[in-house]
């Protein structure tokens, strides 16, 4: 299956199509695309464009990543967490299984400075 090179009708004449080595469309006659790396097309004048090709906020869904684009976990409206692959990400106590609540100490490390990290859930 191939791009369609050209095409002509009565009311329009002859119409030449250019693409790109990606099989993207790049010019139709006089009108030019264009596309950014993630393949977005920047001719439409589109306001909610996804910064990174990322997406940060679905359905009240909010999404974080790692700094290599990888989907670190997801949190809902509620502020529920949960990892990639479904999981809770609260915390629990492993004894009796209640849902620890108010500040979590989750570690300690010495960076020319001991910083603390804490979670509130």
């Amino acid at each position: 299956m191939g791009n369609l090179i050209h095409s002509s009708d009565q009311r329009c004449g002859v119409t030449k199509f250019e693409y790109d080595t990606l099989c993207k469309i790049t010019k139709a006659d006089k009108e030019i695309f264009a596309f950014d790396p993630a393949h977005n097309n920047l001719s439409d004048n589109l306001k909610d464009k996804i910064a990174d090709n990322r997406l940060k906020t679905y359905n009240g869904i909010s999404y974080y990543y790692d700094d290599l684009d990888n989907l670190i976990h997801r949190e809902l409206a509620d502020g529920e967490k949960y990892n990639k692959k479904g999981k809770h990400l609260g915390a629990f106590d492993p004894i009796t299984g209640n849902q620890i609540k108010g500040l979590l100490k989750l570690g300690e490390f010495n960076h020319e400075k001991i910083h603390k990290i804490y979670i509130k859930i």
